[in-house]
């Protein structure tokens, strides 16, 4: 198992959380989460680029996934059983929805991730030719805007460009 991931499993139990180790899940709630993942996947081979035009594989994942959802809320674990319940019924209402429209409404609703996809490689480029032209651009994941925005503020006012 990668770092990064052992470190996302890592989970504070308590004052001693720095000595708590990894952190372990349950049989039950394992299941839980991969019929949480049947469900979604359940939708997915619906619709473009796999199209599968019966819904019947798509049911049959989801019934899957909702058995593994049972088995969990059995086994104690409501919050990811449930999930895995509500992800078959879900996954296998969109399925539905998918095998009944067309392929062509399918490809153009699909088209639109295409859309968005073209519009971040354009603003990649619109970035490049403004700091080209001299423009200082922030650029920072949401939680560590304001750090960024002060320390390229600082930076600029230790360079004597303000």
């Amino acid at each position: 198992m990668s770092t990064v991931v052992a470190d996302r499993l890592r989970s504070p139990r308590g004052p001693d959380a720095a000595s708590s180790g990894p952190r372990t899940y349950s049989r039950a709630k394992w299941l839980g989460i991969l019929g949480i993942a049947l469900g979604v996947l359940a939708f997915f081979i619906a619709i473009p680029p796999l199209t599968v035009r019966t819904a019947i594989p798509s049911y049959v994942i989801a019934l899957a996934s909702a058995g593994l959802g049972v088995v969990a809320i059995r086994a104690g674990e409501k919050r990811v059983g449930y999930g895995a319940v509500v992800a078959a019924v879900v996954g296998a209402l969109g399925a539905y929805g998918a095998t009944r429209s067309g392929v062509t409404n399918l490809e153009v609703v699909v088209a639109w991730g295409a859309i968005a996809a073209s519009m971040l490689r354009e603003r990649k480029i619109v970035v490049a030719r403004l700091q080209r032209l001299g423009v200082h651009i922030v650029e920072a994941h949401h939680e560590r805007i304001g750090t960024e925005l002060v320390n390229a503020y600082l930076g600029l006012k230790r360079r004597n460009l303000l």
